[in-house]
């Protein structure tokens, strides 16, 4: 069973890079043993992002030469959640950034790396 999860997930990335119009691989910055990786796909106004830092599907809010913004927000029950991802062309970073609001608490969560452009 595992085996047919594999290979729904290798047909869903190669879909991703037929239909992308930009692709970025992102390794995050911080000193662990194992190099995490991210990457990133721009299907027409869709940001979508795939990797150990999560999956999903975002609104890019600006998109430009010098890089873009994608947005991603939504309510479960009381609780609010806010993500954005920021990719800067000309350094090769990105920033991707979680709020998560709730009556207890607030936790926000940042990931920083650097990007490559693969296409």
């Amino acid at each position: 069973m595992k085996f047919f999860y594999y290979i729904v997930f290798l047909l869903y990335i190669f879909e991703l890079q037929v239909f992308a119009s930009e692709r970025y691989i992102c390794k995050h910055s911080k000193d662990d043993a194992i190099q995490l990786i991210t990457n990133f796909y721009i299907l027409g106004d869709k940001l979508v992002m795939s990797g150990s830092s999560g999956n999903g599907e975002y609104k890019l809010i600006n998109k430009s030469k010098n890089g873009l913004l994608a947005v991603n927000s939504s309510f479960i029950g009381n609780e609010f959640g806010l993500e954005t991802i920021l990719i800067n062309k000309k350094d090769k970073i990105f920033i991707y950034k979680t709020y998560i609001n709730n009556e207890s608490l607030s936790n926000i969560l940042k990931i920083k790396g650097a990007c490559t452009f693969a296409n």
